[in-house]
């Protein structure tokens, strides 16, 4: 079976792409699922950064991940900072958010930290949407975010190599990560390499990972088509996590949307 690009780096998530940003994305999921009356279900779980403190404001939560590795850390992260009895209200399974199965319905449907853009393909879109239409509970809620597509980024050649970090690990290693962006315009589709650099204190390298992630990028009217097109209301649209209105200096675009059905 094809190693998947985040079962390669689960067990560093937390230091690589949890860290990079700044958390309010956590406050705000709690915030808005406080009101659930039902089970709350998060599409791409990865190792809990958001589903584990869900968890801890008493909310019953369902997530799924297609990477078992991630879902491990999860469980793993669930043993350590959960209690008995909160751990009672955490389920999590391996699935892909574009084929998920349950024969209940959520009060929320959350697809945080841009994972809706990993759906390439406009089959997987309709289908995944469609089942998330399925899923929710009446008068239930869909709240997905995406990265608003950095103008910058997008005017720079595909060569360009990006110096995203170096980090020290818990073990004293420390972590360095680079990037390229291969665009196209007319798709909208990127293929995004990330190279991961382990190195010792003397900055020796020790050992490298790389991955390769095809990603579309969206801006918010163009999502709010998508969602429109496949019968969600869009009740809501927010810059950043923020309960301002999502302009051009807004980094990510939250979107709060009810499903309608039609005859």
């Amino acid at each position: 079976m094809k190693m998947l690009s985040y079962d390669q780096i689960a067990e560093i998530y937390d230091e690589d792409m949890g860290k990079n940003v700044s958390g309010e994305d956590i406050a705000f999921y709690v915030q808005q699922c406080l009101s659930a009356q039902a089970a709350i279900l998060e599409l791409g779980c990865g190792t809990g950064r958001i589903t584990l403190p869900l968890v801890k404001a008493k909310l019953e939560v369902v997530g799924i991940d297609v990477s078992l590795p991630m879902l491990k850390q999860l469980q793993r992260k669930a043993t350590e900072q959960l209690s008995a009895v909160e751990q009672k209200h955490l389920h999590y399974c391996q699935m892909d958010m574009s084929a998920f199965a349950f024969n209940t319905q959520f009060a929320f449907i959350l697809c945080p930290y841009s994972a809706f853009t990993y759906l390439v393909d406009h089959s997987l879109q309709t289908r995944t949407l469609a089942n998330i239409r399925s899923h929710l509970a009446p008068n239930g809620l869909f709240i997905l975010d995406v990265f608003i597509p950095n103008r910058r980024i997008m005017t720079l050649p595909d060569d360009y190599i990006y110096h995203d970090y170096q980090r020290e690990l818990a073990d004293g290693t420390l972590l360095k990560r680079t990037k390229t962006i291969q665009k196209t315009a007319i798709s909208g589709i990127n293929l995004i390499t990330r190279h991961y650099y382990f190195l010792d204190k003397a900055g020796k390298e020790q050992r490298t990972i790389t991955t390769k992630e095809r990603y579309r990028c969206y801006f918010p009217n163009e999502i709010k088509a998508l969602l429109q097109k496949n019968h969600f209301e869009v009740l809501n649209i927010l810059g950043d996590f923020q309960s301002l209105q999502c302009d051009e200096n807004s980094r990510m675009a939250v979107f709060i949307c009810r499903a309608y059905h039609t005859k």
